[in-house]
């Protein structure tokens, strides 16, 4: 082993570029994501969210992403490979969509409805999205410490069952009717995402569905767009903002009223906590064993500084190692997402995509991410506890109906 320490790390392959299409592609979409559900659904004004949520976000992602890369050097050394293949990390999707719906929109137009104008009401839901997620990343901090224990100790039902309600509540049920409203459009995505990720369909050179859906999709809503008006409206890239992030502590101040939305984000948390438990072990098996402790201590430092700078949602370690592992990535990919993912937050990217992308196109990705976090619930849930299951659907429901 000593003669094989030598070796140089080869932390750069034409692995990395594959790999980096994806996960570029999942950070600026759920960037662009949490950007749409504010400003069209709820109707945020749309500064707040360019110039401090989106850059804010991105912070979380870089810092987290150049601290993975230091574990994949540092474990390349010990090892004593060229090869090794860094974790993957980014915006966690659930959370990005689950809090936008039940934290930071709620809260917007809570505030407005005490009279706020929009401005005051946006900055204010701003306020206390930041302290959620700044104690999302200070429960992963603290768990990481003990996740083992805690994920024997109780049935995951018991920790998860409240996010099937939210998926299904929350994040499918109103994706579903801005679906109708152009169904043609909306269902041609949602027929590809369902044949590949439901009925196993591969795509030709095992391109991305997502990507391959949403991009089809805007162009024969452009197409349509045309035909029946004669013109199209494809935004100008002079709408385009530079906004770099900055520090605000001011949401200190409104950790009192942030608190009664805690209990919406710490299954948030607990999902990414025993989450990485499972990522870091499949990359184990392959013979990288990245510590858990490790992993989701950076992951929580890196959420609590997201929410430092503005953030709304929380980081994760991805699952997928192995896909990346054999596409021979290193750490190149990282650095690729590292510098499209701030370039996107930082000078206006992101905002020009949500203009470009319709509604109807992102509504039925909305719709799949919901249905999927339904489903892994009750996939991961032993029979006995499916009671408990479908009763932490009921909660959310209720929400919704009232």
């Amino acid at each position: 082993m000593g003669s094989a320490n030598v070796l140089k790390y080869r932390w750069f392959s034409l692995g990395d570029v594959s790999s980096s299409a994806t996960i570029v592609f999942d950070n600026l979409t759920n960037m662009a994501i949490i950007a749409f559900l504010l400003t069209v659904v709820f109707g945020m004004p749309a500064g707040i969210v360019v110039k401090h949520i989106i850059p804010g976000l991105s912070v979380g992602v870089v810092l987290g992403n150049i601290v993975f890369m230091y574990f994949a050097f540092r474990l390349a050394k010990k090892l004593g490979r060229d090869n090794v293949t860094a974790f993957p990390s980014g915006l966690d999707a659930p959370t990005c969509i689950g809090m936008t719906l039940a934290v930071v929109g709620p809260s917007f137009l809570m505030f407005k409805s005490q009279g706020m104008d929009p401005e005051s009401a946006a900055l204010h839901s701003w306020y206390i999205s930041c302290a959620c997620c700044f104690f999302i990343g200070f429960v992963k901090f603290v768990f990481s410490f003990f996740a083992h224990k805690i994920k024997n100790a109780l049935p995951t039902v018991a920790l998860l069952g409240g996010l099937a309600g939210v998926a299904i509540g929350l994040i499918a049920f109103f994706p579903l009717l801005a679906m109708l409203q152009l169904p043609l459009v909306s269902f041609l995505v949602l027929a590809i995402i369902v044949m590949v990720y439901f009925a196993g369909y591969q795509l030709p050179y095992s391109l991305p569905a997502i990507l391959v859906a949403i991009v089809l999709g805007t162009i024969v809503y452009y197409i349509f767009q045309i035909g029946l008006t004669g013109h199209s409206n494809i935004p100008s890239l002079s709408h385009i903002e530079v906004a770099f992030p900055s520090p605000d502590l001011t949401f200190f101040g409104s950790l009192g009223t942030a608190a009664k939305y805690f209990s919406i984000a710490f299954p948030f948390a607990l999902l990414v906590i025993f989450g990485t438990v499972s990522v870091a072990e499949s990359a184990s098996v392959l013979g990288e064993e990245y510590s858990p402790k490790d992993l989701l201590m950076v992951d929580g430092i890196a959420t609590m500084l997201m929410g430092v700078f503005g953030g709304t949602a929380q980081t994760t370690p991805y699952a997928g190692f192995p896909a990346y592992k054999k596409m021979d990535s290193r750490a190149g990919y990282l650095l690729i997402n590292i510098i499209v993912v701030g370039i996107g937050a930082w000078f206006g990217f992101v905002n020009y995509l949500i203009e470009l992308v319709p509604d109807a196109i992102l509504a039925p990705v909305l719709f799949f991410v919901g249905i999927e976090i339904a489903m892994q619930v009750f996939l991961i849930s032993e029979k006995k506890y499916l009671p408990a299951a479908i009763l932490g659907l009921f909660p959310s429901i209720a929400r919704m109906v009232e």
